[in-house]
């Protein structure tokens, strides 16, 4: 089952970002056997096929993002339901506002009110959530009863009747701990409709998606600099061709930039692990600057947690920094402490301009050094002779 479900997500997540490769349109070329003439000629006929034929080329539509701004911040946001589906499974790009991670609040409403008529069978992360909320609580009330009759018996107090009785709760405690999950939608249980539910509701059908993704700036330039997205101003998603331009969408993110700003040191860090071929999202639920997946949150947990300090200064005190390193340890990750070195003021003033395009942004990130440090929690009683 667990092999089934893999090969699944496999299929489902295959792409890693969010771009059309030649291969994905024209298919890979034949293997090549050098010894045999015929060989040779196959694939000199599929090359002629795809070059010197010249096949249609087929323009990919660019992702609208909208900008909102609210007391001084700007927020992104995708609202276009197959854009939002586009992002999520080829990179888990944004995070959906009304759930944990995918954006999954129309589907969870359409099978808590009955009118998805059962054809979508994906379980979202906030149901297989609550389910695992639901066995851990009644794990530990079974457990709770087990620690009662263990403390009867140590007093000489349990009966005959609550020794068996103790005993059927001791297997099933060992059965819920061997217990994997096959999460299905015939296994969810039914909620119940709320009040606020008929707000929602028009002519029997959902009224609108209410939820939208909202992109970090730094996958907005990321995305930006790919030709993935195009952002809009005034909320004007139909005509791309009065979208910001470049210079004007990092003077959203982050003003004029300087060597040391926040957002460029935190870019340079993502663009860089991105390009390893990381999957980078935040980490602000546990303290730190980014997460490190090594596929993708429908597969595994992170693996890392990453700060990012400004190796010409000092970063943080050593008290807040023990207390990130406690939490990001608490939660089976590994700190990864990594050391911008940026440029000088001169240097990056040379580059910089007002007009600024993807090719002049790219020349200001070759500028910049980045390395990496592995950071543990020295524990005596590990570490005894």
């Amino acid at each position: 089952m667990e092999k089934r479900k893999s090969r699944s997500l496999a299929s489902i997540y295959r792409k890693p970002l969010p771009v059309s490769l030649s291969v994905d349109e024209e298919g890979q070329l034949p293997p090549l056997i050098v010894h045999n003439p015929l060989s040779w000629v196959y694939l000199l006929c599929q090359m002629a096929r795809i070059y010197v034929q010249k096949p249609q080329q087929m323009s990919i539509p660019m992702i609208p993002v909208e900008t909102y701004r609210s007391g001084g911040m700007v927020t992104f946001a995708v609202r276009q339901e197959a854009d939002m589906e586009k992002l999520w499974k080829e990179g888990f790009f944004g995070k959906g506002t009304l759930s944990r991670s995918d954006p999954s609040w129309r589907q969870r409403v359409l099978r808590r009110l009955k009118l998805d008529s059962g054809t979508n069978s994906d379980v979202s992360n906030e149901e297989v959530t609550r389910v695992r909320r639901e066995e851990r609580k009644k794990f530990k009330e079974l457990r709770s009863v087990s620690q009662k009759y263990e403390m009867m018996e140590r007093q000489n107090k349990l009966a005959d009747e609550d020794r068996t009785k103790w005993e059927q709760i001791k297997v099933q405690l060992e059965e819920m701990k061997n217990w994997k999950q096959d999460f299905k939608v015939e296994a969810l249980e039914e909620e119940q409709i709320r009040k606020e539910d008929s707000q929602l509701l028009k002519n029997g059908s959902l009224k609108e998606n209410l939820e939208f993704v909202q992109l970090q700036k730094v996958e907005v330039v990321f995305l930006s600099l790919m030709g993935v997205v195009k952002v809009t101003n005034n909320n004007n998603i139909r005509d791309l061709e009065k979208s910001l331009t470049f210079s004007q969408m990092l003077t959203l993110c982050c003003g004029k930039p300087h060597p040391q700003s926040k957002f460029m040191l935190e870019y340079v860090v993502y663009h860089h692990f991105r390009s390893l071929g990381w999957c980078t999202r935040s980490g602000i639920k546990f303290g730190c600057d980014f997460l490190l997946y090594k596929r993708g949150p429908p597969f595994m947990h992170a693996e890392y947690g990453v700060m990012v300090i400004n190796s010409d200064r000092q970063w943080k005190s050593w008290e807040d920094f023990m207390a990130v390193s406690r939490v990001v340890g608490g939660v089976r990750k590994t700190m990864v402490l990594v050391f911008v070195e940026s440029p000088l003021a001169e240097q990056f003033n040379r580059v910089y301009r007002d007009d600024m395009e993807e090719t002049d942004f790219v020349g200001l990130l070759s500028m910049y050094k980045v390395t990496e440090m592995i950071s543990k929690r020295w524990l005596p009683s590990r570490t005894r002779d």
